[in-house]
């Protein structure tokens, strides 16, 4: 009786395995968005909004990252992207789309929620790190881009230049003991019209700083690093990091998992300003000249004079 049992378990099984293959259960099911209602809403700052419908006329939406406000139409529907940050749109019949929406103003508020929408496409890795800055605009069309600090800038400093925003990728070095992960961090300085001075931008960790109401250079930024009494004014609230090959996310989340973790990195890593021109880094600590220019051939030291009159 037992094994008349077994063989008719068998047969009802190879029977269910025999109707679940041809019915394509053991498919490989690939989830994607897209095929419904899309979902449409802006990043700025630390918050995201829904963006609703609106009965206008709407123009086709423009195939390039930094758009212009205006209506534009998604699935034959109408929104308003009439204020500056990132628009993005999922589920719908186009799939996913992201677009930075700018007004091309030079005020202060302008230029940041310019960088803000910036940081909201960017986070930390190496999936996309020898893609052409070219290849990595074309992307951010419709997702975030994973690069890493010194990659980040750079691309950064070139979309900037297509609008017509001066910037300058800076760098910065420690002088605490070398390893091979942790010795320094690249961000970029804006120039604000309307204030007359660079302003540094952490793009990497979505950052900007202050200190009793003024915004920082990363010259001055690196003296108030010394006190701890800068404010540290949060652009973007995206999610941070991904692993990949050289996974390090162990490690970011360990030192940068708060702002008091943060300052300490800083501390560490916020020791020697060097300012980028035409790929070639400049910095004035004589006392440590020898040392800063051992780490990398374009790390090249200038008299303080002759620095502050170049770049602040």
């Amino acid at each position: 009786m037992k094994k008349k049992t077994t063989v008719k378990g068998l047969i009802i099984l190879l029977t269910f395995l025999v109707v679940a293959l041809m019915s394509g259960v053991f498919e490989k099911q690939e989830h994607k968005f897209g095929g419904g209602k899309a979902v449409v809403y802006r990043c700025i700052g630390v918050k995201n909004e829904d963006i609703p419908i609106v009965n206008q006329k709407a123009d086709q939406l423009p195939n390039k990252l930094v758009i212009a406000p205006g209506t534009y139409s998604i699935d034959g529907e109408a929104y308003s992207f009439s204020e500056n940050g990132v628009y993005r749109s999922f589920c719908g019949q186009q799939g996913q789309i992201q677009r930075i929406v700018w007004n091309g103003e030079t005020s202060l508020k302008a230029i940041d929620d310019l960088m803000s929408s910036i940081c909201w496409i960017m986070y930390h890795g190496r999936k996309d790190e020898n893609l052409k800055n070219e290849e990595l605009s074309t992307i951010a069309t419709n997702r975030k881009i994973n690069v890493s600090c010194g990659r980040g800038a750079l691309w950064v400093k070139e979309v900037l230049e297509q609008l017509k925003v001066p910037s300058r990728v800076v760098t910065v070095l420690t002088m605490d003991e070398w390893n091979d992960y942790d010795n320094g961090h690249t961000m970029i300085e804006v120039w604000c019209e309307d204030m007359h001075q660079w302003i540094v931008y952490d793009i990497d960790n979505n950052v900007t700083f202050g200190f009793q109401g003024e915004r920082l250079n990363l010259l001055s930024l690196s003296s108030h690093i010394k006190t701890d009494d800068y404010v540290i004014y949060r652009l973007a609230t995206d999610v941070g990091y991904s692993g990949d090959d050289d996974d390090y996310t162990f490690w970011f989340e360990k030192i940068l998992h708060d702002e008091m973790s943060l300052r300490d990195w800083y501390k560490r890593v916020i020791q020697v300003v060097l300012v980028g021109d035409d790929n070639v880094y400049y910095f004035s600590d004589i006392a440590n000249r020898n040392r800063v220019e051992s780490y990398a051939g374009n790390y090249k030291f200038m008299p303080y004079d002759k620095f502050m009159e170049k770049f602040y």
